[in-house]
């Protein structure tokens, strides 16, 4: 399966190199990061995320399609997310109108501006 996230980065292979906390976990993935924050947005495959999930490095985006309705999603799934996308440092102030590409993107220019997130996709 294929999700969204907010993933801390540190040297979490052991060599010294900056990687998300996802490089902890046998999955594929890509990420926007920037050298001047300790967050990225990564998209991810995974076969099981009840691992992922339950780290508190990582902080998974709601499973929806890039063309669903930000409204769509229940409210309290909503305000989860955006609590902790601010508790990062994020500014997070969508319309429930948006898609789930369009919040994707929002995020992700606050990181790298310009991108869209919904060219390139990750292997499963």
């Amino acid at each position: 399966m294929k999700r969204w996230a907010v993933c801390k980065l540190g040297n979490y292979d052991g060599d010294g190199s900056i990687t998300p906390a996802l490089a902890k976990y046998p999955v594929s993935y890509r990420i926007w990061s920037h050298p001047t924050k300790a967050w990225c947005l990564a998209h991810f495959a995974a076969a099981d995320i009840t691992a992922i999930s339950a780290d508190g490095d990582i902080k998974l985006l709601p499973d929806a399609t890039l063309d669903a309705s930000w409204g769509s999603i229940p409210s309290n799934v909503r305000n989860t997310v955006k609590n902790a996308v601010e508790a990062l440092g994020f500014t997070f102030t969508v319309q429930t109108t948006w898609t789930v590409r369009q919040v994707l993107n929002y995020i992700v220019n606050q990181i790298q501006s310009g991108v869209d997130v919904s060219l390139g996709d990750v292997q499963e």
